[in-house]
């Protein structure tokens, strides 16, 4: 996990600042970047990598069913969160930040959920 957060935080970080010029550059400047929008993208990204590591620790298990459901879940959540946004606020960021709560309601459960598989927690304990 070590080297996928140095990662995330190093490409999120240069995307931060240079996030405008990549998207001029891939689109030819025909698209205009939010800027609202594509720094909660980011947020999200990073959020996304703190729990993947416990989805592939669950796969290994063949535990990750629940995990799946409570994605499916959260993200009909999200849905509505980011409609809700977009109409309160008429911008487009809220459907980021809507994908940032997703991604911290599905990580927090991932989390807890290999922690208590892994049996961690009772060492700690100990």
């Amino acid at each position: 996990m070590g080297i996928s957060l140095a990662l995330a935080l190093g490409v999120g970080i240069a995307l931060y600042f240079l996030g405008g010029l990549v998207v001029a550059f891939w689109t030819h400047g025909k698209v205009v970047m939010n800027a609202g929008l594509f720094h909660w993208l980011l947020l999200a990204a990073f959020t996304t990598v703190l729990w993947q590591s416990a989805v592939s620790f669950l796969k290994a298990l063949n535990r990750q069913v629940r995990v799946a459901m409570w994605f499916v879940i959260a993200s009909g959540a999200g849905l509505l969160l980011a409609y809700l946004l977009l109409r309160w606020t008429h911008d487009l960021a809220g459907v980021g930040m809507a994908l940032v709560a997703v991604d911290i309601g599905v990580g927090v459960y991932a989390l807890l959920l290999a922690n208590r598989l892994s049996g961690l927690h009772r060492s700690y304990a100990s």
